[in-house]
């Protein structure tokens, strides 16, 4: 019995509530929602300590259908680091990691496909890593990203869905200094609604 109980409820977990057809997303059609995404990076030199870092990002965003399936966004992102391997030690201080700050704009192409929407994309965006205000001559750092978002949607009902997804993006910084990065993240986990 309780074997069945368990099996109905992970049954009943994964299905979906609605189908993908049920989906606003029609020309007209607005979203809200937001996504966030957390890492753990490590840092392990060949010789001395390892050092750890964890970061949290947060980024909502908006959007407006302007044809059927094609969706107009707007998104801002607001991060944070934190551990050792993001604290930086000047004069015997040591000083508290930096702060993210960024927005991007694009698009998203939605495919409904039978129980989930599967969506591609692409963003441009600047952003802005403001350094501890206790660093003496920091500056803020500013950088450009071209990001491709890859995700499905699992609709709840016709106006909310669960996003899960991957952003690869290419970063490429604006300071004399600054080189590019490649990023393939795990993946990020959202929540949409459309009205």
């Amino acid at each position: 019995m309780k074997r069945m109980l368990l099996a109905g409820l992970i049954v009943a977990m994964l299905s979906p509530a609605a189908l993908a057809q049920d989906l606003q997303l029609t020309a007209g059609t607005m979203s809200l929602g937001g996504i966030s995404t957390f890492s753990i990076d490590m840092n392990i030199p060949d010789e001395g300590d390892s050092e750890t870092g964890f970061s949290l990002i947060l980024i909502p965003e908006m959007g407006y259908f302007v044809i059927d399936n094609l969706e107009l966004i707007g998104r801002l992102n607001l991060g944070m680091f934190f551990g050792d391997l993001y604290t930086t030690e000047i004069g015997g201080e040591e000083y508290s990691a930096s702060t993210l700050v960024g927005f991007d704009v694009g698009a998203k192409y939605h495919i409904p496909l039978g129980s989930f929407v599967a969506y591609a994309g692409i963003m441009v965006g600047m952003f802005f890593t403001i350094p501890d205000s206790d660093i003496e001559g920091a500056d803020t750092e500013k950088r450009f990203d071209l990001t491709v978002p890859l995700g499905i949607l699992m609709p709840m009902n016709e106006h909310i869905a669960v996003d899960l997804g991957v952003m690869i993006a290419y970063k490429m910084s604006l300071e004399d200094h600054g080189g590019s990065i490649l990023n393939v993240p795990i993946g990020y986990l959202g929540v949409k609604g459309f009205f």
